[in-house]
């Protein structure tokens, strides 16, 4: 404008974007098709539908487009890490698809965040407790169990390991110990005085049949 017009000059503002539709399916609360603001992510999405519901993963949420996956997003690097990665900007005709829940783990006992846990295929036992914010000033590393549940009578098998060993030896142990779906993890704590196992099996096998 101001080529064509001495001393005259222009302004543009966009007052509004235009909704989009979009569809979000698989393991989520409330799943159908959405209208959204044109400016939505995946993240804006999946907290309009209820987010993941309780057979959803947060590890492994795929973004399609045109019949392929462009993106796919881990919740846990907003949640734990504080990533602001929220993926592309949505179009219209989108697809988000939630997948099944991967291997949940529970961590207990003497770490900062004790809660239940969805680890990927290549993810062990360092990176569980990593996600439960490492072990917390009153842990006791000198009792650390892991409880196995693997048969249809589950009875747990607890391997201790012992911080006394040397740190290399610790680090390559947990490195190398891989969890199974409804492993429980308890690390203890200096100042808990546990009398008997009974209660932690009775929380552990209603963690594993609420799961399955």
């Amino acid at each position: 404008v101001s080529t064509s017009y001495i001393g005259v000059k222009s302004f543009v503002t966009l007052s509004s974007v235009r909704d989009i539709q979009v569809i979000i399916s698989g393991e989520v609360l409330n799943p159908g098709p959405y209208s959204l603001n044109g400016n939505s992510n995946v993240f804006h999405a999946l907290t309009i539908a209820g987010g993941p519901s309780e057979e959803g993963t947060f590890r492994e949420i795929n973004l399609i487009r045109n019949g392929k996956v462009i993106e796919s997003i881990d919740l846990y690097d907003v949640l734990i890490y504080g990533r602001s990665g929220f993926g592309p900007r949505l179009r219209s005709g989108d697809l988000i698809f939630v997948k099944p829940v991967l291997n949940l783990v529970t961590v207990l006992g003497g770490v900062k965040r004790p809660n239940v846990y969805e680890l990927k295929e290549d993810e062990n036992l360092s990176t569980a407790i990593g996600f439960a914010n490492g072990v917390s000033a009153k842990a006791n590393l000198d009792s650390i169990n892991l409880i196995n549940f693997f048969e249809k009578v589950p009875k747990p098998l607890i391997s201790t390991f012992s911080s006394r060993a040397t740190a290399s030896f610790m680090d390559s142990k947990i490195e190398s110990i891989a969890l199974l779906i409804s492993d429980l993890l308890k690390l203890g704590n200096s100042f808990f005085i546990d009398n008997s196992m009974s209660d932690l099996v009775k929380v552990s096998l209603f963690i594993l049949f609420t799961q399955l």
